[in-house]
């Protein structure tokens, strides 16, 4: 399920989701803001998937939200438009998590 702050969290957990992906994007605005994800991935259950998604450009994106808390990341501008699309995936994985409680 694809959540954007805690109040849809409660309700994707309520529904007995396994895997949340949260989103950055505002859909009202369209305006991405990564920092949106920290408190929201940070309250996924640990044995809940948290993905992160949208707006993530490059490995300290990625970085950041590893250490908020995502297990995984959902990219896709940065593969398309990246001349080099293996070389873009390898400079955005092999990042340590650090787990939620």
């Amino acid at each position: 399920m694809e959540v954007h702050n805690l109040r849809e969290l409660d309700i994707a957990l309520h529904a007995s989701a396994n895997c949340v992906g949260v989103n950055s994007r505002d859909l009202a605005t369209f305006r991405v803001d990564l920092t949106t994800l920290a408190g929201v991935l940070d309250a996924v259950p640990s044995h809940v998937v948290a993905v992160a998604e949208s707006g993530l450009k490059n490995r300290a994106d990625v970085q950041k939200v590893a250490s908020w808390g995502a297990d995984a990341v959902l990219v896709g501008t940065v593969l398309a438009s990246a001349f080099d699309p293996c070389s873009a995936v390898r400079d955005l994985t092999g990042i340590a998590r650090r787990g939620r409680n």
